[in-house]
């Protein structure tokens, strides 16, 4: 395993961080800091995804869950330009995606997921899904909904991956793949990226909290019903 943050190292629970020059990148001086925070994290996961497929105006997106990595990445894809449909069972998140870029929101709760995207782009599927939920029908419902060479990105773990039968996959040519982090090219790339667009990432913050509000910042983020938050020294 690679040294991690808060996961083989001690996370940034505190005023500074002793970390590795070699881990560091200059911050633009337009980025706030939330917003690096943000390209540390769920904006940098989101970017390396989407430079997996380089959409642009002509691709239609759909982007399963819409927690933190979820409305990053349809943040981010709007910037690019392409069709953002955002999917969510939780109304607060779906008003989140709207407000930041998303052209369409949709509840799969209450609707047929696949059909829903299907109609939505007459008949032929999203050009690519980006699973955030990690919840095993996110998966199938997304394979589902994309156009034939359409393209499937998986970015959260748990969970199974189940498609039913496989000519699902093989008759329209599907592709699956995986997207984990990003490298500290990506994330300055990620970061010129957001200043050059001008895109907003402080409106995927919903709550910030002091280092002494930590166990209530916890205990509300652990409802998975907000956007994105941070502990602010």
């Amino acid at each position: 395993m690679p040294r991690m943050y808060g996961m083989t190292d001690h996370g940034a629970h505190a005023p500074f961080l002793k970390v590795p020059a070699a881990t560091v990148i200059p911050m633009p001086e337009d980025l706030s800091f939330l917003a690096g925070a943000a390209i540390s994290c769920s904006a940098g996961t989101a970017f390396e995804a989407l430079m997996r497929v380089n959409p642009s105006g002509k691709d239609t997106i759909a982007v399963f869950g819409q927690g933190p990595v979820g409305l990053a990445t349809s943040q981010i894809a709007a910037g690019l330009g392409a069709r953002v449909i955002a999917l969510d069972v939780n109304p607060e998140r779906l008003e989140l995606a709207k407000r930041i870029g998303a052209d369409v929101v949709l509840n799969p709760d209450k609707i047929d997921a696949a059909e829903a995207l299907r109609d939505l782009t007459g008949g032929r599927g999203a050009d690519y899904v980006i699973e955030t939920s990690g919840v095993s029908s996110a998966r199938s419902e997304g394979i589902d909904a994309l156009r034939p060479w359409g393209k499937i990105l998986l970015l959260a773990g748990g969970s199974a991956l189940e498609f039913g039968d496989v000519d699902l996959i093989t008759t329209r040519q599907i592709g699956i793949e995986g997207s984990w982090t990003f490298s500290s090219v990506s994330q300055a790339e990620c970061a010129r990226f957001v200043v050059e667009k001008n895109i907003h990432l402080d409106a995927l913050y919903t709550h910030t909290w002091s280092i002494e509000q930590a166990a209530e910042g916890y205990e509300r983020f652990a409802k998975q019903t907000d956007g994105k938050a941070a502990l602010v020294f």
